[in-house]
Parts: structure tokens; C-alpha cells; sequence
């Protein structure tokens, strides 16, 4: 059997926390992890913004290097004091891994690969395009005259993870020889013994039959909005639901007070349910006892953590049919699609999942299966080792 060379490994991100980082974290952490138990030898360049030391600990032996973050602006944190250790030790590695797109991290470290010959790939998770607002649309496009285009153009590979991350890739002017997509690996082993139903009812007080579930960042890109205007139709509209409760689960990223406007007026606060950030047991006891999970991002590269979640818990799916989760839905066949602010085609979907559970556990047993088959980090990591190695 041939062997893989094995290699000194470069890791950055901006974050090492899932509290803030997401999923995203959680698959840095995991693919570096992985690739450590392999042999290789894998460092991390990251900020100690909300650093998490026992987060830490559970990806020896993987060697995290936490910068001082002097400054932050919104997911944006300047560590100053990395430059000096960057230059100094850059040389010693064999191919970096630059995860996200715009951060300072990923400006420091490209300024010294390009300079000292050391080869990077780029994992940009969807990060590329100039979503938000103006102010953030323009601040992007300071950010991409700065170093987005260069560090862009000096990767020798770029990692998208559907057919629409290569498109992103592609409309910044990536070649598409230079791009491989590569399903986002996940350790799948906690799912092996997962909570019994009723746990987090029981453990939170709810007394509704139903949960409607969002999982993930509380802000627009999200989309939550949208889910929050639908379950108030349901609520509040001719049907008149009384037997659901939306759980709300995340850290809030600024749109928490519009939420709780819309809730407040329309008068349905005990309706409505905030975990805060949540994680390990109790959120799989959460997801286990959702009757269904819905993710309606205004932008998704991929399936996110939390989708891949909804279904090795056995919770269905739905998913905004424009994203790429939308493109990992449609071709796993394992969950529902949505137009992005349809909220009549949303409330009629949910209604269905919830009046017809049978109908919706064959479809989410589709969706699981092929999360097994093609996630499963223990099969995407020769992947990765091939990408670094060429």
C-alpha cells in the first residue's frame, strides 16, 4: 500500500471558538485533528478572541498558537503581534491551509508564503462574494483591494464544497483547474449514542407537542427573520396552531432585538424559545426532539454543521433552495427545498412534515444515509492529504 508523505501542516483561522466560530470551527478542528492522528504534524494560527481551552484540548495533538486580538471589529480581529512569528517559522511548514476568506490572519500569513515560496490552499466556506449591507458590501471590496485578490491568485488550490462554491470562486477570477471541491468532512462519531426523545422538553419546560428548530447565528444572512414571520403566520393565521414552539438556538449576532420586536408585536413570547449558544448533549437532545429543523440562509456555500445534525439526529431538513445547502439537499434527495421568503410555501412545508412524520422520516433516512456516505471524515481526509500533496 503506497503511504502519504507526511507533511507539517499550517492551519489558520481567525477564530478558534465555536461559541462564535460555528461550524466552520468545528470542521477546522476536526480536519486538523484528523490529519494529526495520521502523523502529520499540525499547527494552528489563530486569534484568542473567546479562546476556549477545553475546546482546545480536544484536538491534541494538534498545536494551537493563539495571537493577541488587539483589536475587533465585528468578525474581523487584528492580531498585531503574529507578523514577527509568521516570518520566523512560515519557512518550516509544507503547505498551509487558509480557512475563510477576509481576515487579518489570512492577510499576514499570504504576505510571507508569497514571499518565501511556501504553497497554500484556500478553503474560503462560501466567504467570497460581497453580501450585507452597503457599509459591509464596501468594506469587503477595501478588504479585497488590500490582499482578497492576491491571496486569491497566489493559491495553488482553492476548496469549494457544492457547485455554487466553485461558481463563487470562478466570479472572482479563480481558474477552474485550480478549484476542488471537496464535501465539508465531519467526525461522525458522536452520533452513535444519541439522547432518548423528550430529554430537552423535559429538561427546558416545554409543554407544546411540536418544536420548529433554527440552529445557527443569530443575524440576516441567516435568514431567521424569515423563519420568525412564517411561524407568527402559523400562529397567529387561520389555522392557528397552538401546539408548536420555535427554538431559537445560537449566539446572537445583531438581530436578536428586530426578532423580539416582531414576537413582541405579535404577542407571542411564550411561543418562542432561546437557547443562547448551546452545544454537546443538550443540543443533540434539542435537535432529537425537533420535529423539524429549518435553515433558511440567504447565503450557504454547503450543508452546514447543524444541517448535517438535523439529520444523523433524525430530524428533517429544510433548507433555501438558492444555497449551496439547497445544491447538497437537492442531490442527497434527503431533505425539503424553500424559496427564500415564501412564507406560505415555508408554512405549508412545515405543516406537512409535522401532520405526516412517516413521509418525512423516509425522506431524512435518505438524507442520513448519504451524510454517511459521503462526509464521513475518515473518507474525506485522503482528499485532503491529495490536495496538499500535489
Amino acid at each position: 500500500m503506497k503511504t502519504v508523505k507526511k507533511m507539517k501542516i499550517l492551519t489558520v483561522s481567525p477564530r478558534f471558538s465555536p461559541k462564535h466560530g460555528g461550524g466552520g470551527v468545528v470542521i477546522t478542528a476536526q480536519l486538523a485533528k484528523a490529519l494529526a492522528d495520521k502523523g502529520h504534524e499540525v499547527t494552528i494560527y489563530t486569534s484568542n478572541f473567546e479562546r476556549d481551552d477545553e475546546f482546545i484540548s480536544k484536538h491534541k495533538p494538534v498545536k494551537v498558537v493563539s495571537f493577541k486580538s488587539n483589536l475587533n471589529i465585528g468578525t474581523f480581529h487584528f492580531t498585531f503581534g503574529m507578523s514577527k512569528k509568521v516570518k520566523k517559522e512560515i519557512k518550516k511548514f509544507d503547505v498551509i491551509h487558509l480557512q475563510s476568506y477576509r481576515s487579518y490572519q489570512n492577510a499576514v500569513v499570504c504576505k510571507y508564503a508569497r514571499k518565501y515560496g511556501v504553497p497554500y490552499v484556500l478553503d474560503a466556506h462560501g466567504m467570497t462574494p460581497g453580501f450585507g449591507n452597503i457599509s459591509t458590501r464596501v468594506l469587503k471590496w477595501f478588504i479585497d483591494l488590500w490582499f482578497g485578490y492576491k491571496l486569491l491568485k497566489g493559491a495553488k488550490m482553492c476548496v469549494a464544497e457544492t457547485p455554487t462554491g466553485i461558481n463563487e470562486y470562478m466570479q472572482y477570477g479563480v481558474p477552474k483547474d485550480k478549484i476542488a471541491m471537496i464535501f465539508p468532512p465531519r467526525d461522525l462519531d458522536e452520533f452513535k449514542n444519541l439522547p432518548k426523545k423528550g430529554e430537552f422538553k423535559k429538561k427546558f419546560e416545554i409543554k407544546e407537542d411540536k418544536i420548529i428548530l433554527f440552529l445557527g447565528g443569530i443575524d440576516q444572512i441567516k435568514g431567521v427573520d424569515f423563519l420568525v414571520k412564517t411561524f407568527i403566520d402559523m400562529v397567529k393565521g387561520k389555522e392557528g396552531r397552538d401546539d408548536t414552539k420555535l427554538v431559537i438556538a445560537g449566539p446572537d449576532h445583531g438581530l436578536k432585538n428586530e426578532l423580539d420586536r416582531l414576537i413582541a408585536e405579535a404577542k407571542i413570547q411564550d411561543k418562542v424559545h432561546y437557547t443562547g449558544f448551546i452545544s454537546g448533549r443538550d443540543k443533540l437532545a434539542m435537535t432529537v426532539d425537533a420535529d423539524v429543523m429549518v435553515m433558511p440562509s440567504r447565503r450557504e456555500q454547503g450543508l452546514p454543521f447543524s444541517g448535517l445534525e438535523s439529520l444523523m439526529c433524525n430530524t428533517p431538513l429544510i433548507v433555501t433552495d438558492h444555497t449551496g445547502a439547497g445544491d447538497d439537499v437537492r442531490n442527497m434527495k434527503g431533505g425539503y427545498l424553500v424559496k427564500m421568503d415564501d412564507v406560505e410555501g415555508l408554512k405549508k412545508m412545515i405543516n406537512e412534515i409535522i401532520n405526516d412524520p412517516e413521509s418525512a422520516d423516509k425522506i431524512t433516512q435518505i438524507g442520513k444515509k448519504f451524510v454517511i456516505d459521503n462526509f464521513s471524515i475518515k473518507k474525506k481526509i485522503r482528499e485532503y492529504e491529495r490536495v496538499f500533496k500535489e
